[in-house]
Formats: C-alpha cells, structure tokens, sequence
C-alpha cells in the first residue's frame, strides 16, 4: 500500500523554526551574493551547532547541470538526527536506493528542484495516514564544488522522526 506524502513549499521569510532559521542566515552569511554556498565556505564551525545533527550533505550525481531533472544524490555526511539506516539515508547512499521507493522519488524531486532552481527550498512535509498525518519541516539550501552550478544541497529537516512512526503504521497495514 502506498501512502500519499506531500511537501507543500512555504515562503523562506516564513521560516521560523529555532534550528532551521540560523542555519539559513549562516547560509546566507557565506554565500554572499553568490546564488549558492561554494562548498569551499562550508566550514563546520561556521554554522549553528544546534544545526549539524540535523543536517545532511548530498553531491549531485552527475554533477553536470545538463542531467538535472534524472541526478542521483550521494549522501556524504549525515547528522545524526535526519540519518535513518531503516530507510537508508545513511552516509555514502544514492538517495535513490531509500526504500521505500515512493519516499526516494519524494525526495529526489524536491533535491532536483532546489539544485535546477538554484535556491532555498522551505517545505512542510507531510505524511498522510488514517490514524494520524505526520509532519516534519525541511530546509534545501544549494550548493556547489565546482562553481559553474547548484551540485551540492545542504540539507536540515526538523522532527523527521515522525517518518519513522508514519513507517510503522505503513508496516502494520500490509500485514
């Protein structure tokens, strides 16, 4: 059975979140007129502590902008709050091997969004289920190794246990 989820995108100014809102103007600080962060900027110390365990740092594969709406991501370093072996997002996995299948092709469209785009994506994820909708807030902040385009995301997403609980539920209804 597969259960619908759905990121609606909201205003970044709208931002309010304790842990996401710091990291953006930390992101905004370093990239400077850039329209991207130079992953030469990205120093660890530089950003929110609060921040790192919810983060996340995928390299767009293949890195060239004329690949961008079929791009893989690689997961290169994962913060212990947004990592989850059950699904797969764990350091070193294409985001395209997170199972469930549904939940990789969610996230490969908002990360090839933000990269295609060139911006910050700020969305509400929500899970839907018929014991309870779940939700979890999610930040894309574009990034780039190589300067000529947005190959690189930053990721944070806030209270994204709630997919775990929204897994379980998924479980309990296809036995």
């Amino acid at each position: 059975m597969v259960l619908p989820i759905r990121a609606e995108e909201r205003a970044i100014e709208s931002l309010g979140d304790e842990t996401l809102r710091p990291l953006l103007q930390a992101w905004r600080a370093l990239k400077g007129e850039r329209p991207w962060l130079d992953r030469a900027s990205l120093l660890p110390e530089r950003l929110p502590a609060a921040a790192l365990p919810h983060m996340a740092l995928l390299e767009r594969v293949p890195p060239d902008a004329e690949h961008a709406d079929t791009a893989d991501f690689r997961i290169r370093i994962v913060g212990d709050e947004i990592e989850n072996r059950r699904l797969g997002y764990v350091r070193g996995a294409l985001v395209s091997g997170i199972r469930p299948d549904w939940y990789a092709q969610h996230l490969l469209d908002g990360y090839r969004q933000s990269c295609r785009e060139a911006r910050p994506l700020y969305q509400r994820v929500t899970a839907i289920h018929p014991e309870e909708d779940m939700h979890y807030e999610r930040l894309l902040l574009p990034m780039s190794a190589r300067g000529a385009a947005a190959d690189m995301l930053l990721v944070a997403s806030v209270r994204s246990r709630a997919l775990v609980r929204f897994m379980t539920y998924e479980e309990k209804d296809e036995s």
